[in-house]
């Protein structure tokens, strides 16, 4: 498996994970305001912000701080899989085509 795929399915995998765990929190209200670099809170909320129009790298950048600032916030790492996702352009159609492709791999290596 090439180190590329394996990126993707890790993404995915975490993407899958952490809606689990993220529950009725999937999508983080937007409010006003200015983000200091030093509340995760705001950080994710300024990600969120950012997935909603598309600025995927901006998104990236912001939940990473967040994470860094506490490791704990299920939300950020959340949506640190979905701007991954978003700002490679990975489709979902290369998932299925990708899928399908292990699914019929033999066991040997």
């Amino acid at each position: 498996m090439t180190p590329h795929i394996r990126k993707w399915l890790q993404a995915v995998a975490m993407l899958a994970g952490l809606g689990v765990l993220s529950g009725c929190n999937f999508f983080n209200p937007s409010g006003t305001g200015t983000y200091p670099s030093n509340d995760p809170d705001q950080l994710v909320d300024a990600g969120q912000r950012a997935l909603n129009e598309l600025r995927f790298s901006d998104a990236y950048g912001y939940f990473s701080k967040a994470l860094l600032l506490d490791s704990t916030k299920s939300l950020a790492y959340h949506g640190l899989a979905k701007s991954e996702l978003g700002k490679d352009g990975f489709s979902i159609s290369k998932l299925v085509k990708l899928a399908d492709t292990i699914s019929n791999a033999s066991d040997s290596a």
